[in-house]
C-alpha cells in the first residue's frame, strides 16, 4: 500500500519578498516594459506593499520621456509601437504625470469655445 504525502497541506503559502519585486519592476522599467510592471506593481499592491511611486516616476522620466516621438518612423514601425505606447500611456497614467490613456485634466466644455 503506498501512502501519499501532500506537501500543499503542510507549507504556509509563500508571500512575494518586497525588494524583489521592487527590483523586478525596476528593471522593467528601466526596459520600458511597462504592461508587466503594472502587474508587479499590482501584485504588490494585492501583497500590501506599498510601490515606490516617487522612484519609478524618476526613472521613467530620465529614461523615456522622450519615446514614441520620432516622426519619421516608418508606418510598420508605428503599428509595432501602438501596444507599447499604450501600456506606456497607462504606466504613465498610474505614476500620474501627463498622458493620452486618461487625460490628466478634462473639461465638460471645450476651452476654445469661449475665445
Amino acid at each position: 500500500m503506498e501512502e501519499k504525502i501532500s506537501c500543499s497541506s503542510t507549507l504556509p503559502p509563500l508571500k512575494p519578498d518586497e525588494g524583489l519585486l521592487d527590483a523586478l519592476a525596476d528593471i522593467c522599467v528601466r526596459a520600458a516594459f511597462f504592461r508587466k510592471a503594472l502587474e508587479i506593481v499590482a501584485c504588490m499592491e494585492e501583497n500590501g506593499i506599498p510601490p515606490n511611486k516617487t522612484k519609478y516616476k524618476r526613472i521613467y522620466v530620465e529614461m523615456h520621456s522622450r519615446m514614441f516621438t520620432s516622426k519619421h518612423a516608418s508606418r510598420a514601425r508605428q503599428d509595432r509601437r501602438r501596444e507599447r505606447k499604450r501600456a506606456a500611456e497607462a504606466f504613465k497614467f498610474w505614476l500620474g504625470l501627463p498622458n493620452s490613456y486618461y487625460g490628466s485634466e478634462w473639461r465638460l466644455d471645450p476651452a476654445d469655445e469661449y475665445d
